[in-house]
């Protein structure tokens, strides 16, 4: 793993997502070996930008890949879950969720075909600290919900 072309956060991004997905890939090292990874790229983001990138991952990813390894819970969890629940499942170690990919099966207007729909467990108030470096209370979340549509925050309906 190794970021591509870093260049600064701007005021108004959100911290850059690490996407960690297929299982199947990960298995050849040792849990170890998988955390040792993982943290590696964080560590370089924080160091190259400045921000705690965000863990994207399916409910299940930490536990059956990273062992559901302490370390995790000093970033933020975008967690892909699609559930009827009213609230996805949250692996160990966090406590809470901060973005929820709840399907990808959603319709958006102007959009051809399935997308990615997700929520943001804040108010707008939240999103707009998040969005500037080391001000969002990531454990002190309120229960409103907004949804973040296909082309990031701008596509924010609350």
């Amino acid at each position: 793993m190794q970021v591509v072309s870093p260049r600064a956060v701007y005021p108004g991004d959100l911290p850059p997502v690490l996407d960690l997905e297929v299982p199947d890939q990960w298995r050849e090292f040792s849990i170890g070996e998988r955390n040792r990874m993982v943290k590696a790229w964080v560590d370089g983001v924080k160091a190259k930008l400045g921000a705690d990138p965000i863990i994207y991952c399916s409910a299940y990813f930490p536990d059956d890949i990273l062992g559901n390894a302490q370390w995790l819970e000093n970033y933020s969890l975008w967690v892909a879950h699609y559930t009827r629940d009213r609230s996805p499942r949250v692996p160990q170690p966090w406590d809470v969720w901060t973005f929820w990919q709840f399907t990808d099966t959603g319709r958006i207007e102007g959009i051809a075909g399935d997308v990615d729909v997700n929520q943001f467990n804040g108010s707008m108030e939240q999103l707009a600290k998040f969005k500037q470096q080391g001000e969002f209370p990531v454990r002190n979340l309120s229960g409103r919900l907004l949804s973040l549509l296909p082309g990031g925050v701008g596509g924010i309906r609350a």
